[in-house]
């Protein structure tokens, strides 16, 4: 399954956009992890916790993987058992979170614990806000909001606090404004525009209008990542048929 996943990861977003997505997967959730059992440590004043508590393996990569899948197939539905079972890609992401933390915690493995949701976390802030395409850095579209993630019940909960937090980390310049997003899009849809007609005597861009395009855009690479995994998927229960 990671290599299935992978895989596909790879063929979306390029051997290079793949590799680095793997490497922030690999890095950051797990010096962040090992951050968090020392200060859990410190806080607790015993040591043991902090010599008891391993931090390995591949759980904040998979948390980070499901997310990316969210957000390239989002209303993609997985049927298994020959269509017994079935769930939307959108959902994992959730499933997973909520779920492996429980079977780590019954397993006695914090690191797992926290890697899941650091993973979970640090993927959606790497290709919500860093991940390059073109010049633009990020995905703001609607559909990949943080809210997104949770039921629908708490949705506005989360978009409140999340707006908070956005609006923080744009202060300590963190991250990129909503206004740098924007300019970033102007620029490069300018470009794909010089590419497709050859010349233009000017362009003149609305927010609005650079947001709506933006969706329109990612709307449609999520239609070519869905018919992606639908044809993967496809091609990989015909050769285990075979």
């Amino acid at each position: 399954m990671l290599t299935f996943v992978g895989g596909f990861l790879e063929q979306q977003w390029g051997t290079h956009g793949y590799i680095r997505f793997v490497a922030v997967l690999a890095i950051a959730p797990t010096l962040t992890t090992c951050l968090a059992v020392v200060i859990l440590s410190l806080v607790r004043g015993n040591s043991e916790v902090l010599y008891a508590t391993p931090v390995s393996g591949l759980a904040g990569v998979l948390a980070g993987f499901t997310v990316g899948l969210k957000q390239l197939a989002p209303d993609y539905t997985v049927k298994l058992f020959r269509g017994a079972l079935g769930f939307r890609v959108n959902d994992l992401p959730g499933f997973y979170t909520l779920v492996f933390p429980i079977v780590f915690t019954l397993l006695g493995d914090l690191g797992g614990v926290i890697l899941v949701n650091v993973g979970f976390f640090e993927a959606f802030v790497y290709l919500r806000f860093y991940k390059r395409s073109g010049s633009v850095r990020g995905d703001r579209s609607e559909a990949f909001a943080f809210s997104t993630f949770f039921p629908e019940l708490v949705q506005p909960v989360v978009r409140r606090l999340s707006t908070l937090v956005y609006r923080v980390a744009v202060k300590c310049k963190l991250i990129t404004s909503e206004e740098g997003y924007q300019q970033a899009a102007v620029v490069d849809l300018d470009d794909v525009a010089r590419r497709n007609v050859g010349e233009l005597d000017s362009v003149v861009v609305v927010t609005d209008e650079v947001l709506s395009m933006e969706d329109s855009d990612a709307d449609r690479r999520r239609a070519l990542a869905t018919k992606a995994l639908d044809m993967r998927l496809g091609s990989g229960s015909s050769a285990n048929n075979s």
